[in-house]
């Protein structure tokens, strides 16, 4: 045998040790990463797929879906009158609520982080809203922003200023769930000042964007009064689970999920301020 022959067989059989170690590496690979795989396929990418295919279709979750092409979207965009309110609506309570939330957090995270004296009483007394029941907290700030026997009402009478409606007016509406949220901010504050002790200023961005990331996704107000805090959540739920009409329900929430990655997109891309510029 030639020692041309004998290199050929050689590199041959080096090629084919190396495909089955790369083939070994990959399987190995994909075995650590596969209850990551099945979980977003799962969660993610099939609840994806099958809102972007139901949003063609008409389907009220009984009987089979027909394909409608263009109708559902172009129902909502045009003929349902409530999307373009509850899309204003979204908008403002991220952009104004959210920002506000994130800005007031921080601010007294960073205010309670140079109090020498009774800082830790502080940091309590504004995490306290936070550990209240949901339904408690609202009520009893409800009850503090009631137009007719609430205190603030009455303080602000007392002191010659106007009264306003709060929940019961639509102008006032959404200045008063801001609010709500700023008195249980306390989550936001607790984290930043922890991270203000013992971290530098720029890695407090993390926790910001997280607080910012998360609360433009849960604007499930209800609509009251006249439409006033209706939002796009509530009309996936009105058109999915009220009135059967899952096509319609789909395409608002893609529409929502549109916004969601915009607006996550804007926040961490690099040199957003959000994102270290250190490699």
């Amino acid at each position: 045998m030639s020692t041309a022959t004998i290199t050929a067989v050689a590199r041959r059989t080096t090629q084919r040790g190396l495909r089955r170690k790369r083939r070994r590496e990959t399987l190995r690979n994909l075995a650590f990463l596969s209850p990551w795989l099945i979980g977003v396929s799962v969660f993610f990418l099939y609840p994806l797929i099958s809102t972007v295919y139901f949003s063609f279709m008409r389907y009220d979750g009984f009987t089979p879906p027909t394909w409608t092409g263009l109708k559902n979207w172009h129902y909502v965009f045009t003929d349902y009158p409530f999307f373009w309110p509850a899309l204003r609506n979204t908008l403002w309570l991220v952009v104004v609520m959210v920002t506000l939330r994130v800005i007031f957090g921080l601010g007294i995270g960073l205010l309670i982080t140079k109090v020498k004296t009774g800082a830790g009483f502080f940091r309590t007394a504004f995490y306290l809203p936070y550990l209240a029941p949901p339904v408690a907290a609202t009520m009893a700030f409800a009850f503090l922003l009631n137009p007719g026997t609430g205190p603030v009402n009455n303080i602000l009478g007392s002191l010659g200023l106007p009264q306003p409606g709060w929940f019961n007016d639509p102008h006032w509406s959404k200045p008063a769930l801001t609010l709500l949220a700023l008195w249980g901010i306390g989550a936001v504050v607790t984290g930043v000042t922890q991270t203000m002790q013992y971290y530098t200023q720029p890695l407090v961005a993390g926790k910001v964007a997280s607080g910012v990331i998360g609360g433009s996704g849960q604007q499930f107000e209800p609509g009251y009064p006249e439409k006033s805090t209706l939002t796009l959540p509530q009309l996936v739920y009105h058109l999915g689970f009220q009135r059967f009409d899952t096509g319609g329900a789909c395409v608002i929430a893609l529409v929502l999920f549109a916004l969601a990655m915009a607006f996550t997109a804007l926040l961490m891309r690099r040199g957003s301020g959000f994102l270290a510029t250190n490699d």
